[in-house]
């Protein structure tokens, strides 16, 4: 009877005990099948999220560590870290223009004008004309009066040789010489020569430790009845011949530690026509 039962039969026979242990121990049997299939479907789902965890953990390290190389690759721009490294290089900040030629180019502007000024930055009260005197150059306007005018740069606007004010003989002129370097200059001649209305030069920037040549210097010069010169340094100087020739209404010269005349320096006529005929240390 036996040999009848079917394959199937046989193997639930085979893997379920007999029912003489009584119908709980099958149903207990059953069971535990049922938990270890359930587990068996459920174990790849599980697989997969450890898998997932694992993945999103390491990419999270990732970003932790690569962040601060980002971050240090591309530093915050300093004095010395160009913000555009295709961006040319800065122009020189010595301006160096040929003066009494830009003078003379512009005689008609500046006939007119009161007062000028070299600054780096513009007064107070001072508007931008939109003009420029050269590319470099702006011409600001003092609101209060339209005769007084500041020449702005950034640049530090360079004196060469042979500089003339001359042009400004007409009318009463105030100089301001905030932004200028003259440390090159070695030639000074006739730069103040026949400026009869000048009234007020600031000579605090002037740089004259490589001047050789005063001669004429202020010749003619009959604005002003004192001259401070006391930042002056004459030390290499070797002519001086007519320097305050016939500035008719000077009486009082100032000079500090830096007016040195050597014994070979050329001073005939220095005073010649001159009230005042000596320098006063200060």
């Amino acid at each position: 009877m036996d040999n009848n039962k079917s394959g199937a039969d046989k193997l639930n026979t085979k893997d379920i005990p007999s029912t003489n242990k009584g119908t709980k121990n099958q149903e207990f049997y059953k069971n535990e099948e049922i938990t270890k299939l359930s587990k068996k479907d459920k174990s790849p789902k599980r697989k997969w999220l450890f898998i997932l965890l694992a993945v999103l953990i390491a990419i999270t390290i990732s970003l932790s560590i690569s962040l601060p190389i980002v971050l240090t690759d591309n530093p915050a721009p300093s004095s010395t870290t160009p913000t555009n490294p295709t961006e040319p290089a800065k122009p020189s900040t010595i301006l160096p223009l040929n003066w009494t030629t830009l003078f003379k180019n512009n005689y008609n502007f500046f006939y007119s004008i009161k007062k000028i000024s070299f600054d780096k930055e513009p007064p107070k009260s001072y508007i931008n004309s939109g003009k420029g005197l050269t590319d470099d150059i702006e011409i600001w306007i003092d609101a209060n009066n339209k005769y007084n005018i500041s020449l702005v740069s950034e640049k530090i606007i360079q004196f060469q040789n042979g500089i003339n004010f001359s042009i400004f003989t007409e009318h009463s002129l105030e100089l301001y010489f905030n932004n200028v370097d003259t440390s090159k200059m070695t030639d000074m001649s006739k730069m103040f020569e026949h400026c009869a209305n000048i009234k007020v030069i600031d000579f605090t920037s002037f740089d004259t430790s490589n001047v050789t040549s005063m001669k004429n210097m202020f010749k003619h010069y009959m604005a002003i009845k004192q001259l401070n010169l006391s930042n002056f340094e004459t030390s290499k100087v070797t002519d001086m011949s007519s320097m305050f020739e016939s500035c008719d209404i000077l009486e009082s010269i100032y000079v500090g530690e830096g007016w040195q005349i050597s014994n070979n320096c050329n001073t005939s006529s220095m005073f010649r026509y001159c009230p005042c005929n000596s320098v006063t240390k200060i």
